[in-house]
């Protein structure tokens, strides 16, 4: 039909704040499971600071406590 419009087209289904948030999220946890939870090496991966990460982590509801760190 002439008038459908494509999806990249639409105007967006949420705000660009939550789906920043929510593509944050999806990196961040991809990474954390390809190395196994070591968020040290998870920053390397991402290419930010281990103290960036650990801060994101709170600020999206995904960090542990630090002795979640023994293994870094």
């Amino acid at each position: 039909a002439p008038d459908a419009v494509s999806n990249t087209e639409e105007a967006p289904e949420e705000p660009l704040s939550a789906t920043l948030e929510r593509v944050e999220r999806q990196v961040i946890e991809r990474a954390l499971r390809k190395v196994q939870g070591n968020r040290t090496r998870a920053a390397q991966l991402l290419g930010v600071s281990r103290r960036n990460l650990i801060r994101k982590l709170q600020q999206l509801g995904l960090a542990g406590g630090d002795e979640a760190d023994a293994a870094d």
